[in-house]
Protein backbone atom coordinates (compact mmCIF):
# COMPACT_ATOMS: atom_id res chain seq x y z
CA UNK A 1 0.00 0.00 0.00
CA UNK A 2 2.79 2.14 0.90
CA UNK A 3 4.49 1.87 -2.86
CA UNK A 4 1.17 3.10 -4.02
CA UNK A 5 0.75 6.17 -1.98
CA UNK A 6 4.25 6.80 -3.20
CA UNK A 7 3.15 6.27 -6.98
CA UNK A 8 0.28 8.60 -6.35
CA UNK A 9 2.52 11.28 -4.79
CA UNK A 10 4.96 11.38 -7.60
CA UNK A 11 2.09 11.57 -10.09
CA UNK A 12 0.59 14.67 -8.53
CA UNK A 13 4.22 16.36 -8.35
CA UNK A 14 4.61 15.47 -12.29
CA UNK A 15 1.17 16.98 -13.13
CA UNK A 16 2.08 19.40 -11.01
CA UNK A 17 -0.84 19.35 -8.97
CA UNK A 18 0.16 21.12 -5.74
CA UNK A 19 -1.95 21.60 -2.71
CA UNK A 20 -3.07 17.78 -2.25
CA UNK A 21 -2.72 14.96 0.05
CA UNK A 22 -2.78 11.15 -1.22
CA UNK A 23 -5.36 9.61 0.55
CA UNK A 24 -7.54 6.22 0.34
CA UNK A 25 -11.15 6.72 -0.06
CA UNK A 26 -13.59 3.81 -0.84
CA UNK A 27 -11.62 1.23 -1.49
CA UNK A 28 -9.37 3.52 -4.16
CA UNK A 29 -6.46 5.66 -3.83
CA UNK A 30 -7.08 9.66 -4.22
CA UNK A 31 -6.10 13.18 -4.49
CA UNK A 32 -7.89 15.38 -1.90
CA UNK A 33 -6.95 19.05 -1.02
CA UNK A 34 -4.91 19.76 1.96
CA UNK A 35 -7.90 22.18 2.82
CA UNK A 36 -10.50 19.48 3.39
CA UNK A 37 -8.01 16.47 4.42
CA UNK A 38 -7.15 19.41 7.58
CA UNK A 39 -10.68 20.47 7.94
CA UNK A 40 -11.93 17.77 9.83
CA UNK A 41 -10.89 14.87 11.67
CA UNK A 42 -11.36 11.50 10.51
CA UNK A 43 -11.31 8.56 12.23
CA UNK A 44 -10.11 4.78 11.48
CA UNK A 45 -13.26 2.60 12.85
CA UNK A 46 -11.13 0.19 14.11
CA UNK A 47 -13.77 -3.08 14.35
CA UNK A 48 -13.72 -3.02 10.42
CA UNK A 49 -10.59 -1.46 9.30
CA UNK A 50 -7.81 -2.43 11.60
CA UNK A 51 -6.17 -6.17 12.33
CA UNK A 52 -6.13 -6.19 16.35
CA UNK A 53 -4.96 -9.46 16.14
CA UNK A 54 -2.04 -9.05 14.32
CA UNK A 55 -0.78 -6.12 15.38
CA UNK A 56 2.55 -5.44 16.96
CA UNK A 57 3.00 -1.81 18.13
CA UNK A 58 5.97 -2.32 18.97
CA UNK A 59 8.05 -2.86 15.43
CA UNK A 60 11.10 -0.50 14.83
CA UNK A 61 13.77 -0.50 12.16
CA UNK A 62 16.09 2.42 13.40
CA UNK A 63 15.21 2.19 17.51
CA UNK A 64 15.26 -1.36 18.65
Amino acid sequence: MGRYFGIAAVDLLAKEDFGKMVSYRNGRITAVPLEEAIGRLNLVDVKTQYDTERYNGRRAILWT
